[in-house]
């Protein structure tokens, strides 16, 4: 298990981000079988450089309302 340090303080956009690169690490993974995950993929893909929001923009909204469950659940 990797060593986590900074990263446990990261921000809610970085988390948006963490989560699109583990999924797709993880459809990689599994030889990039599932139609599912990539269409998620697709829908999640974005240019952060251009602080572009996904290409389905309500996708960043559910993650924004997952992430208020988490943090009033704490």
């Amino acid at each position: 298990m990797n060593a986590v340090t900074k990263a446990d303080l990261i921000t809610v956009d970085d988390a948006f981000e963490a989560m699109r690169v583990f999924l797709e690490a993880y459809w990689r993974r599994g030889d990039a079988c599932s139609d599912d995950i990539a269409v998620l993929l697709g829908f999640l893909n974005r240019n952060r450089e251009a602080s572009i929001l996904p290409l389905d923009p309500a996708q960043y909204e559910d993650w924004l309302d997952a992430v208020s469950v988490v943090v009033n659940a704490s």
